[in-house]
């Protein structure tokens, strides 16, 4: 059965490829859609919610542009592009039509259009923690809002109106990135993109508890970072992307616990993203212009002969 899934180009003369994974594992472009530098995409039914850098002229504040979804699957505008509140929007989650998105370089959480909630803090890292960086945010259907800050080293948990319910830390200048989360809610996995380790989270009456942080990387390398986060349909497998080693990570989930399985090259330079979609593991790989595809086989990546040439992908979905 064929898949249909979208990728976003972040150049100023880039936008979002619609294309079709077959049964086969090959990847294709059906469509495009023209956007200003899209930074990430979340989709709810017929719509397409998109984070754009810096759209507006003479200013660097972001934008969220919405766009409807036909029978084919093709793009267009619902009409104009709003101000997210702040610079380098890069991530958003969407529920129920409420639009949940996080500022990178403002240090701000917004429930859109206006409610805004002001991080700060920093971390040891001065270089990259020199500040709060919010850099994901999700809605549950529990409707708590998760919030990952790479720049303090924390997870915040709001309610759906960005009211906090409670805060915990990854280790010390690990930066907290990006979050996936088991299908009960029970367990939450923090990717640490400055330390290159996965902290894993029980969620119980609101709070987060950690009970155990991992290293993605079977040898330690200072120049790696970490990037997406994924857990497979059936929850055995946590996967996680690295830039430095090119590589994508692929641990056992065992309980609570995870066991670092395997390590496989991403097939290009720096994935900054990864969906998976069945039995297929499609990534975005930002500085070499080029999207992979690989076939998912219980801890094991098998590459195929299947990629794409997109400037600049940043995200799939």
């Amino acid at each position: 059965m064929e898949q249909n899934l979208y990728i976003a180009s972040c150049v100023s003369d880039g936008g979002i490829y619609q294309c079709t994974l077959q049964e086969s594992g090959k990847l294709s472009i059906r469509s495009y859609f023209f956007a200003d530098r899209p930074m990430y995409m979340a989709r709810e039914g017929n719509q397409m919610y998109i984070l754009l850098r810096a759209p507006f002229e003479g200013s660097q504040e972001s934008g969220l542009e919405v766009c409807s979804i036909d029978s084919e699957g093709s793009l267009s505008s619902c009409g104009q592009i709003a101000p997210t509140h702040g610079e380098v929007a890069c991530h958003l989650s969407v529920r129920n039509g409420e639009v949940y998105l996080v500022n990178y370089l403002s240090e701000t959480a917004v429930k859109m259009p206006s409610c805004v909630v002001q991080h700060s803090g920093s971390g040891p890292n001065l270089l990259r923690q020199e500040k709060s960086h919010p850099h994901f945010i999700t809605i549950t259907k529990e409707e708590n809002v998760f919030v990952a800050d790479l720049g303090t080293d924390r997870v915040y948990v709001y309610d759906s109106d960005l009211k906090l319910r409670s805060s915990a830390c990854v280790p010390s200048g690990h930066g907290a990135r990006h979050l996936a989360f088991s299908k009960d809610g029970h367990l939450i996995y923090c990717a640490n993109e400055l330390g290159s380790t996965v902290t894993v989270f029980t969620f119980i009456r609101d709070v987060l508890h950690p009970i155990g942080t991992y290293s993605c990387l079977k040898k330690p390398n200072p120049n790696n970072t970490v990037a997406a986060i994924r857990l497979s349909e059936d929850g055995k497998y946590l996967y996680v992307s690295n830039r430095g080693e090119d590589s994508i990570s692929c641990f056992l989930v065992q309980g609570e616990t995870l066991i670092l399985q395997s390590e496989t090259s991403c097939g290009g330079r720096c994935p900054r993203d990864f969906q998976l979609f069945g039995a297929y593991l499609v990534c975005t790989n930002e500085l070499s212009d080029n999207v992979t595809v690989f076939r998912c086989e219980g801890s094991q990546l098998e590459k195929l002969d299947a990629e794409l040439h997109i400037k600049t992908p940043l995200c799939v979905i």
